[in-house]
């Protein structure tokens, strides 16, 4: 095959980061604007958007791309019709108009019939436990994923953790594995968050009384909710805190969202369902502490964005939180409410001990980059399409 004569054309599907703020959705966005900044010309980028939902937060999308190196291609179009347009010559290769290689953000896989492949896991947690996820996704998404896994010619993982599970579990090689952990910078910019006297309207209109503590992630099993409602209302006993919840119900959580509305937590228990991306960081600032009390985790971004913000974090070791909290964060038995609500106890009492943490979190969130998160991906893209010029 003849190089090249331009850079390489690196498909992304950025269907995640048109609809969440969270998640795989911040974990696309953040990547594209980083690679945007970086202002290199080694790389452009093509972002396929075509579903059938509306965009949102269209202000934060439209000032992402400059013209110099990322085009979207976007139309409302179902999903499931995918494969059918795939099939029919109609899919992502043909929408972006040429691309050398394709790199799968999501869960919800695209189809790719020609291009190479790059393909990102975030965590294995529906191998580990089966409860965490409802039957459908048990059904489809493992098998398409180990196919996708199979085809990629490189595999990108936020965690060591995550990628000891697929050497484990899907057999693939250490060298087609990168390790490459999110970055935090988004908490930092302060050009991009709400002012002051718009989150104290915020907290005002959901009856948010300080001190409050902060969750923030999508209400599903593995975060592990229920327990820490149990732990909340045994700390609440002693304390005069706000446990503020931000999220939207996920899948598997009715028994949650009824708790929510109909349990004894709910005078002292706000849910912010769907929060505008600028309130996160000031509301995580004027937290006294946080807790992220999850069962499992491929990386673990709010523990990140807690520290990044200097607010003291409470956490579990499971999956790769470890990874990221390292000695910057105090660690919870997810199964024990008891302990956690020790825990919960041990910082509200202690600002001495919470200004430790504070500062020892900032320093270790120093270390976690968007930009160097950029840097990595395009480094494995360009050894991609180096490899497609030798074939």
């Amino acid at each position: 095959m003849m190089p090249r004569s331009g850079p390489p054309i690196v498909g992304i599907d950025f269907r995640p980061a048109l609809f969440s703020c969270t998640g795989i959705g911040r974990y696309t966005h953040e990547l594209v604007r980083a690679i945007d900044c970086l202002g290199r010309d080694d790389v452009k980028m093509m972002l396929y958007g075509d579903a059938w939902r509306k965009v949102a937060q269209n202000d934060r999308i439209t000032q992402l791309l400059s013209a110099r190196k990322g085009v979207l291609r976007r139309r409302r179009i179902p999903g499931r019709l995918a494969p059918v347009l795939s099939y029919l010559g109609m899919g992502v290769e043909r929408r972006l108009g040429g691309i050398d290689l394709f790199h799968l953000t999501d869960l919800a896989l695209l189809p790719v019939r020609r291009a190479v492949t790059v393909v990102t896991v975030h965590d294995l947690a529906f191998e580990i436990d089966s409860a965490f996820h409802g039957r459908a996704f048990r059904r489809d998404v493992p098998g398409r994923l180990r196919a996708a896994v199979a085809r990629a010619a490189r595999v990108i993982v936020p965690s060591h953790e995550t990628a000891r599970q697929l050497r484990l579990r899907y057999s693939v090689v250490e060298d087609r594995i990168h390790v490459v952990p999110h970055g935090c910078d988004h908490m930092r910019d302060r050009t991009r968050e709400a002012s002051a006297d718009e989150l104290e309207r915020l907290l005002a209109r959901h009856g948010v009384e300080r001190p409050y503590a902060l969750c923030v992630g999508t209400i599903e099993p593995r975060k592990n909710h229920d327990v820490l409602l149990d732990a909340f209302r045994l700390f609440a006993r002693r304390n005069s805190h706000t446990l503020v919840l931000v999220g939207g119900f996920g899948w598997m959580c009715d028994g949650l969202r009824d708790r929510l509305a109909h349990g004894r937590e709910r005078g002292r228990v706000r849910h912010m369902e769907n929060l505008d991306d600028r309130f996160l960081p000031p509301l995580y600032r004027e937290a006294q502490w946080s807790i992220y009390p999850s069962l499992y985790e491929g990386f673990g971004l709010p523990v990140l964005e807690s520290m990044a913000c200097g607010t003291p974090a409470i956490t579990t070791r499971r999956g790769a939180l470890e990874e990221v909290g390292g000695d910057a964060v105090r660690y919870v038995d997810p199964e024990d409410p008891e302990e956690m609500a020790k825990a919960m106890a041990e910082l509200s009492d202690d600002a001495e001990l919470r200004a430790e943490m504070s500062e020892a979190g900032a320093e270790r969130a120093g270390g976690f980059g968007w930009a160097r998160a950029a840097q990595s991906h395009l480094e494995v893209y360009r050894a991609v399409a180096s490899e497609i010029d030798a074939s």
